[in-house]
């Protein structure tokens, strides 16, 4: 199993490798945090707003059956894939003063939107939604604003996932919603 897992993350680096190689990618959040750190400083010096706009890929529903380690290499160049198009395709539609950064152990992205309070963040949502539907995939969004929601890295980043959760949670309702009336229309 500790073999064939090595191999697995050879292929896919090298499948990684040969097919995205041109794209450039968003930051690691990782390696962005002093850059971060230092906007939410800039921000709070100059009393200037800043918004975390934290954008997540919603699963698909397909399920094909596989044997296991299919699956997983399946699955993992799928999501790799929709999260290398949904970072090309926010790059072209979020403003160039916007820092676009990646959670890859959580599947994210995250905008960090200098200058721009919560109100006016929603028009990078709507570039978001834009973004995401170009490529064909869905994605919830949540926000977390500074001074007004938190006043530190750490706390924007839990406040913005909750509010990511609470999106997720009420598009999953309105998605049940929607196959209710669907069925009963059956």
């Amino acid at each position: 199993a500790h073999w064939v897992g090595a191999n697995l993350n050879d292929f896919e680096k090298a499948v990684e490798n040969i097919t995205f190689s041109e794209i450039k990618r968003a930051s690691n959040l990782h390696d962005a945090v002093d850059s971060i750190n230092n906007e939410i400083y800039r921000s709070r010096r100059y009393n200037h707003p800043l918004t975390m706009i934290m954008v997540e890929p919603l699963k698909g529903s397909k399920e094909i059956i596989l044997n296991q380690s299919v699956r997983e290499v399946q699955e993992s160049m799928i999501s790799r894939y929709v999260s290398i198009s949904l970072a090309r395709a926010l790059r072209e539609y979020i403003r160039r003063t916007d820092m676009l950064v990646e959670q890859p152990d959580k599947g994210r992205f995250i905008v960090i939107t200098p200058e721009t309070n919560k109100t006016e963040s929603e028009r990078v949502v709507s570039k978001i939604y834009q973004a995401a539907s170009s490529i064909g995939a869905e994605v919830a969004v949540g926000l977390s604003a500074f001074p007004n929601d938190a006043l530190t890295l750490e706390d924007m980043l839990c406040r913005a996932e909750l509010d990511l959760a609470e999106k997720e949670i009420q598009q999953l309702g309105m998605d049940r919603d929607d196959q209710g009336t669907t069925n009963n229309h059956q």
